[in-house]
Parts: structure tokens; C-alpha cells; sequence
């Protein structure tokens, strides 16, 4: 799907429309697991390109819970 999609740019919208539909209550109505879409919203937090780790945070953080902040910072050496 459109969250494992190579070009960061479209995981990045993909996931930033989930957290909206998080946050609007729509997961549900949309037909989604809510159980799998909380998953693939945190896996992202360990996405490579930063705007995606980004948005995956402000995504997850729609939920209601708070992340330690070394989980989405990057790594010493990466970009």
C-alpha cells in the first residue's frame, strides 16, 4: 500500500491522512482495522526519511499517546 510505498513523499501524505481520519473518528467508518492502522502509524515512527518520521509522530500522537522523544529522533551519523 501506499505506506510502504518508495517515494517518502506519498508514505508521508499517506500516513498524515490516517492521523486525520485518527482524529475525526473515521477509521472505523473507513473500513480500517483500528488496531493495524495504530501499528503501521507507529512502525513509521522508525521510517527513514525524517518528514515521514515526522508525520508518523504527529499521526500517532492523535491516539492520545505520548512518545519518547529518542524514538522518532534520528540516529548519530544518519541524515
Amino acid at each position: 500500500g501506499l505506506l510502504k510505498d518508495s517515494d517518502a513523499e506519498v508514505r508521508r501524505a499517506a500516513v498524515e491522512q490516517l492521523g486525520n481520519f485518527v482524529q475525526q473518528g473515521l477509521v472505523q467508518d473507513a473500513a480500517l482495522n483500528p488496531a493495524e492502522v495504530q501499528s503501521a502509524i507507529k512502525g513509521l515512527m522508525t521510517d527513514p526519511d525524517a518528514r515521514v518520521k515526522a508525520a508518523a509522530a504527529v499521526a500517532y500522537g492523535k491516539y492520545g499517546h505520548r512518545i519518547p522523544v529518542k524514538s522518532i529522533r534520528p540516529q548519530s551519523g544518519a541524515a
